[in-house]
């Protein structure tokens, strides 16, 4: 995995705790085990969820529009593409 200072460049709209949410998404962790793991209240890490699928609603729902998958999925999706593309572009170099 990158290094916490490829993550902000990654997703600079994210907070700290919102990129190791998104994170925990991605790997298909839940609400409950999230919040259990960070040591946050479940209603914390929802908040946290809505927040990050506001910032990246644009690009996952540009990717979207007529497929009928879940804001997780798209979210998971997105990180995945994202670090995907950045280590595209670390082996050009």
């Amino acid at each position: 995995m990158l290094c916490k200072d490829h993550d902000t460049q990654l997703f600079p709209e994210l907070s700290e705790r919102q990129m190791l949410i998104l994170k925990m998404i991605a790997n298909g962790l839940s609400n409950s085990y999230i919040a259990s793991y960070t040591g946050i209240n479940q209603r914390t890490v929802e908040y946290h969820v809505t927040q990050i699928i506001k910032k990246l609603m644009y690009e996952t729902s540009l990717s979207y529009k007529r497929k009928s998958i879940s804001l997780r999925a798209r979210l998971a999706h997105l990180f995945y593409k994202r670090l995907l593309d950045a280590v595209k572009e670390i082996s050009r170099v």
